[in-house]
């Protein structure tokens, strides 16, 4: 029970995740729940979502819940995508809140009774939580701390918050909210959505902004900790750059400004602006040696990927088909 709710559903809680074809790192996500400390009175759930995976995800959850001591509930997502898989969360879920977390990451120990001291207070309806990362072989040297954002970090500062911003950074990898406060903002866009390998994103940060503009009361949490795992592979700069123009294409896709000077959705000022940050990024780079050269070229590829989305939204394709 979490004073000051409403206590209209069958359980207090629903902690869940969607995972596809990761199900090594998924029972190691679940295993770091099962050393979280649990609150007194806590009436809750573990929802998992395979979204249809094809390494042996659901074999392997389902044999672990033989043995874990958690309240594991399991359900098939069939349609790949991350946001069909989390709209399932909200559907599946018994829980009065919902708490997303995400395959790569791991539980602090004081997780639970975070969470639960957040929504204590009834006017909350949505807790932003904080995201560290975990590097396997230790974080590179050319990564800065302001960067450390393009990897799923996510801190605010030491101090909870009522975020009052609506470009606050929102992450869908520590993310709880109220089920039955989702009709009024909306669900997860299927079109702004992981899919498979397919990393483009987007949708969890449109439906936070949603929320927002429709009046939610968001808080922001640095006690509600996760740890996001870094392999070795996402840390490189080929894969910041791929990050950086999948989340400049979903971007461009729920880009709500409309263009009069523009061509084929993409406006007239975008071509200058382009060649002006490419020129800065050279000059950074074979002139200046600036450390700051990459960050600059990630502007670059960012913006790339904004243009391409909004020439992906006037063409009318969609990422996931909605039938």
């Amino acid at each position: 029970m979490i004073d000051g709710r409403s206590h209209d559903s069958d359980l207090d809680l629903t902690v869940a995740m969607a995972t596809f074809n990761r199900k090594n790192w998924a029972i190691e996500a679940l295993e770091s729940l099962e050393r979280v400390t649990i609150p007194d009175r806590l009436v809750w759930e573990i929802l998992v979502v395979d979204n249809n995976g094809s390494d042996g995800t659901w074999e392997a959850l389902h044999e672990y819940k033989v043995n874990t001591p958690l309240p594991l509930r399991i359900v098939k997502e069939e349609k790949i995508g991350l946001s069909r898989a989390r709209n399932r969360i909200i559907y599946e879920a018994r829980g009065e809140i919902i708490s997303l977390f995400d395959d790569d990451e791991r539980f602090d120990v004081n997780y639970l009774c975070a969470l639960v001291e957040a929504f204590s207070n009834p006017e909350v309806d949505m807790v932003c939580g904080r995201i560290c990362l975990d590097y396997e072989t230790g974080r590179p040297n050319w990564i800065k701390d302001e960067w450390e954002g393009f990897l799923s970090r996510v801190d605010a500062g030491d101090f909870g918050f009522k975020v009052e911003d609506g470009n606050f950074v929102f992450s869908g990898g520590n993310l709880a909210f109220v089920k039955r406060r989702v009709d009024g903002w909306g669900y997860f866009d299927v079109n702004l959505s992981r899919q498979g390998k397919m990393i483009i994103g987007g949708g969890d940060v449109k439906f936070c902004k949603s929320a927002f503009h429709a009046g939610a009361y968001i808080q922001y949490e640095p006690k509600i900790l996760l740890y996001h795992k870094i392999p070795s592979h996402r840390s490189t700069k080929q894969h910041l750059r791929q990050l950086r123009f999948r989340a400049g294409e979903g971007y461009g896709r729920i880009e709500k400004r409309s263009f009069e000077r523009q061509l084929c959705g993409i406006p007239y000022f975008a071509i200058p602006l382009l060649c002006k940050m490419a020129m800065k990024y050279l000059r950074l780079a074979l002139i200046e040696w600036d450390d700051n050269a990459f960050r600059q070229q990630l502007n670059v590829v960012f913006h790339l990927g904004w243009m391409y989305g909004l020439w992906k939204k006037w063409r009318g394709d969609v990422l996931i088909p909605k039938t």
